[in-house]
């Protein structure tokens, strides 16, 4: 029949927090590109 919900809310969850994981990196490299370059 597919995926049951458990395992759709389960990827949502773990898509959501490598997208946080990725944007917290993205973050930093900036806030570290911002420095150097002042």
């Amino acid at each position: 029949m597919g995926l049951s919900q458990q395992q759709v809310v389960g990827i949502i969850t773990l898509n959501d927090v490598m997208t946080t994981l990725m944007g917290d990196l993205v973050s930093q490299r900036l806030e570290e590109q911002k420095k150097g370059a002042a």
